[in-house]
């Protein structure tokens, strides 16, 4: 199914918090993190994977800002000072771990049309995985 700001957004809503704690410390094996400046910046030419980090973020109450990186580079960065995306995460149940291991898979180039489903409904995933 393709990937649209609208339906990318409902997904999102749906998203829990620990969802979105145990996703994005995985996403963040990609990112660069600055200790220095309390910083993780994620960097991708595709703008639409950015953009679901950026509603994670939010979910867990924090802000992110997205913008391009040079004039004529086909690089988009997205920065947060959200120290949670950089924390080292501790997990309760397996599906966190699962999450987890989602968001370092996505993060190393998966196909952005397909992780947003399987990761903030991974029941509905492995059930469609059954059919």
């Amino acid at each position: 199914a393709l990937l649209t700001p609208q339906r990318l957004h409902a997904e999102l809503l749906e998203t829990s918090v620990s969802g979105a704690r145990a996703y994005l410390p995985g996403a963040a094996h990609d990112a660069t993190i600055s200790r220095r400046h309390g910083t993780v910046r994620f960097g991708q030419a595709d703008e639409r994977w950015l953009e679901v980090l950026k509603l994670l973020i939010a979910r867990l109450g924090r802000r992110a800002w997205i913008y391009r990186e040079g004039r004529s580079r086909h690089l988009w960065i997205l920065e947060t000072s959200a120290e949670v995306v950089a924390e080292r995460p501790s997990f309760s149940t397996s599906e966190e771990r699962l999450t987890y291991a989602r968001g370092y898979f996505d993060a190393e180039g998966r196909d952005s049309a397909g992780p947003v489903s399987e990761v903030l409904h991974p029941i509905r995933a492995k059930e469609s995985c059954r059919s």
